[in-house]
């Protein structure tokens, strides 16, 4: 590894139409670079970032291998005791129906569970390596894996170190490596999205229509995938639109042609061609106006939620999902000609391929361009999570504190170096977002949840929107790359978008995460290559690295010290204790003024950036603890935030309790069962009912047929899922296994067959303790100003100690003693 000190970031890559080539030349000293061996002046106008950024060279054999070691350790990460962790409820409905794809079963479209791509990569998953715990994960793995190595494709945008940098993040990252562990949509998504990104800008970068067509075939799959594709496009189109906006306008008023579009315009136009349709859903808002609904809500008698109620009701539908494909493709057609009908028809034959799984549902096609938006238009006012807006910052800060930082350092940065316009809409924006803040707690919010009822919403409305509009704008006038501004507004927009949605789950942090994690690498590799290594190395400036953590132990020691209010220097605790305060206050002391002198010595800016470095290494250290724990120790138990409502180990377990039960009656072929003719009834097609004297009942009553239903799917007709509350509860003698609701224990323990033993308690879910949603403003200011309670979100940071216990559900699992007894217990 080298270092070029005549190479530029690809901060001036991006500005090129601001580089001016001058054959004078100049001293080393003087901003600019090498072009064809002259020196080359860089005018006033190219950003900061294009002159103080000197760009580290590393050889292209070295890249893949550090990329391909990244890769490694994330593939092993991901793929070590993938089938430990209980199976989740939204799991255990995912890999149920994609068994069922495998096994020759029917599953057809259903909004409740996002798009199809899920259970047919999953159903494919089962048909090649057989279903397992292992095998129901295992295509997220690989995803999440295969996410390390995109910003590969991002090299000459983030540079080098900047790629390596987001590829070791997105490895590490915490809510990314959880759920590239988890049978859910989420990870895909953030494969799609990067995906997409790359697509975009290597399209602005030469036109070369292959990038409209992989985001084409990008888009189809991301909107059959999850629907949380709407918000990702919508985003990625506003960006587009404000960077073509004076050709739009120019061609509204009949100055250009559609053809004169530039390239940003140009993908604006094939996005949007293909996307419009898929907003038709959108005017069921005002359904209430015009008396019709278009998106049924919940329980709508005799119609599926989301889709529209009656004849009038679908031929308006269907009204305006046409007039939207036709003023899409009319647009596309006139910006791109026939590569936007080549990418409308990729879009469409991976779109339906995968709808319709594989043209054997018809039915994927309306249900996923109507339904799919209209089923979470609807069920917005659910608010599902009932979480407050505030949810996310607590996610971030307690597992992706690095990206947010890093990210959170870097705006601030080039906000300051970018004029008064950029500074006074950051400032605009940050005073409108506090005072709705304020306004949200005084007038909207009480302890016990309820808003005021008088209160218009009107006021906190425009103060966020204001705030969220004035930091969007201030974005675009960074002064930095179009990438860099991009990756900006993907963060704030997303983080906006996400925040006020109606569903708020520990799994869309995913998505919020996505952006700042490559913003992030950006930020890092910048700093990495303001860095001076040579000089740094040659006047042991590698020592300021453990300056860093070495303050924060200090400062958190100071900020925790407690003297005491009767305090008596005679006492010999007492003088110890007074000696240690001065002793942190010297030592403080002493680290600020080493980090003065190094500074003066050798340059503020080498200096913050080393400080900038260490701190990006120690957050990195905390991150991978953080990742360790989450997944590997606290997997299925929710000490974690991400882990939210959980299946428990105890249901793991006894579910391979029954699996080796079973088999162990099938070995040894117990005289009592196999000569009774109790337990070897035939069905229809001449099939014993059940294994040999093993004969499952499974309480339904609070949704506890799930995740039962995918741990016992090969047990065929053995299996029955049954209402055991009050006076229905009812055992059928040839029962073997019994789980039962807790609070249908006593009713069930009057009807048990004399062959049962003693029920056994075990959690069948449970959930991370929400008392955070009671806190109000006076609440949380008389914490911050209270140094006796700042150990408890600091306990909980580092050892993720709870406050209060974990809630849960229980049920009894009960054994005939026909069974033999397995030796899991």
């Amino acid at each position: 590894m080298t270092v070029d000190h005549s190479q530029l970031s690809d901060s001036a890559t991006d500005h090129d139409e601001s580089i001016v080539t001058s054959t004078a030349q100049l001293p080393d000293s003087a901003p600019g670079r090498w072009v064809n061996g002259v020196w080359t002046r860089l005018p006033d106008n190219v950003s900061h970032s294009a002159r103080a950024v000197k760009q580290i060279i590393i050889a292209p054999m070295v890249q893949y291998l550090i990329f391909g070691s990244i890769f490694a350790v994330a593939v092993a990460m991901r793929l070590v005791d993938l089938d430990g962790q209980a199976v989740h409820h939204d799991e255990s409905l995912h890999g149920f129906f994609a068994w069922k794809i495998s096994t020759g079963g029917e599953y057809a479209h259903s909004p409740l569970m996002h798009g199809m791509f899920l259970f047919e990569i999953v159903a494919a998953t089962f048909v090649l390596f057989g279903d397992s715990e292992f095998t129901l994960r295992l295509s997220m793995a690989l995803f999440g894996s295969g996410l390390v190595l995109i910003p590969m494709l991002l090299r000459k945008e983030l540079s080098v170190p900047g790629a390596i940098a987001a590829s070791l993040m997105l490895a590490f990252s915490p809510a990314l490596f959880y759920f590239s562990r988890f049978a859910r949509n989420d990870i895909y998504m953030a494969v799609f999205a990067l995906l997409l990104v790359v697509a975009i800008f290597r399209y602005m970068d030469g036109r070369r229509a292959v990038w409209l067509y992989v985001a084409a075939a990008v888009m189809a799959l991301a909107m059959s995938t999850k629907e949380t594709a709407y918000m990702l496009i919508a985003v990625f189109g506003l960006y587009l639109a404000y960077r073509s906006r004076d050709e739009i306008i120019s061609v509204i008023l009949g100055y250009k042609s559609f053809r004169e579009i530039g390239k940003p315009g140009e993908i604006l136009a094939m996005m949007a061609g293909i996307a419009l349709p898929f907003a038709a859903p959108m005017i069921s808002v005002f359904q209430g106006f015009i008396g019709i609904t278009l998106s049924a809500p919940n329980n709508t008698p005799n119609v599926a939620t989301g889709a529209p109620d009656g004849l009038v009701a679908t031929l308006i539908a269907l009204f305006f999902t046409v007039l939207l494909f036709s003023a899409g493709a009319v647009a596309g057609a006139m910006t791109l000609g026939r590569r936007f009908f080549m990418a409308l028809l990729i879009f469409w034959a991976v779109y339906a391929l995968v709808m319709t799984n594989m043209g054997t549902s018809l039915s994927g096609i309306p249900t996923g361009v109507w339904q799919s938006l209209g089923y979470w238009l609807a069920q917005q006012e659910v608010n599902r999570g009932d979480q407050l807006w505030h949810y996310y910052f607590m996610l971030v800060s307690i597992y992706e504190f690095l990206p947010v930082l890093a990210s959170i350092g870097f705006v601030v940065y080039y906000v300051l170096r970018s004029g008064r316009a950029s500074i006074g809409l950051a400032l605009t924006g940050i005073v409108a977002l506090l005072i709705a803040l304020v306004l949200f707690f005084a007038v909207y919010f009480r302890p016990e949840r309820t808003p005021v009822a008088d209160a218009s919403p009107i006021p906190l409305l425009a103060l966020l929107s204001v705030g969220i509009v004035a930091l969007l704008w201030m974005s675009m006038r960074l002064r930095v790359s179009r990438f860099t501004q991009f990756l900006v507004f993907w963060c704030l927009s997303t983080f906006a978008v996400y925040s006020f949605a109606g569903e708020m789950m520990p799994w869309l942090l995913v998505n919020v995460t996505l952006p700042f994690v490559i913003l992030a690498g950006k930020a890092i590799g910048e700093l990495i290559q303001f860095v001076d290594w040579h000089r740094l190395i040659s006047n042991r400036g590698w020592l300021m690295f453990p300056l860093l953590p070495l303050f924060l132990v200090v400062l958190w020691r100071l900020a925790i010290f407690d003297l005491g209010s009767d305090l008596n220097l005679s006492d010999t605790s007492d003088l110890l204790k007074f000696l240690e305060l001065w002793g942190l206050i010297l030592l403080l002391g002493i680290l600020l003024l080493s980090f003065y002198q190094y500074a003066s010595a050798h340059g503020f800016k080498q200096a913050s950036s080393i400080l900038g470095l260490s701190m990006a290494a120690l957050m990195f250290l905390f991150t991978v603890k953080a990742s360790a724990v989450a997944v590997y120790v606290n997997g299925d138990v929710p000490r974690e935030m991400l882990v939210y409502t959980q299946t428990t180990p105890d249901l793991h377990e006894t579910a391979r309790e029954i699996e080796v039960a079973k088999l162990l009656v099938w070995d040894q072929k117990l005289d009592k069962l196999s000569g009774s003719d109790e337990f070897n009834e035939l069905d229809q097609n001449g099939h014993s009912v059940a294994p040999p004297g093993l004969s499952i009942a499974i309480d339904t009553l609070d949704g506890y047929a799930w995740p039962w239903s995918w741990y016992l799917r090969n047990y065929d007709s053995g299996v029955s899922y049954v209402a055991l509350d009050g006076e229905n509860a009812s055992v059928s003698p040839r029962n073997t296994v019994l789980v039962v609701n807790d609070k249908n224990k006593d009713s069930v323990e009057a009807v048990l067959p004399d062959h049962f033993g003693e029920g056994r308690y075990m959690i069948h879910r449970w959930w991370f303790p929400e008392g955070y949603k009671l806190v109000t403003l006076a609440q949380f200011f008389d914490a911050l100003t209270d140094r006796s309670q700042w150990r408890k979100p600091v306990d909980y940071w580092l050892y993720r100690k709870l406050p209060t216990p974990i809630g849960y559900q229980g049920s009894y699992v009960y054994f005939s003693d026909y069974l033999p007894k397995a030796p899991l217990r």
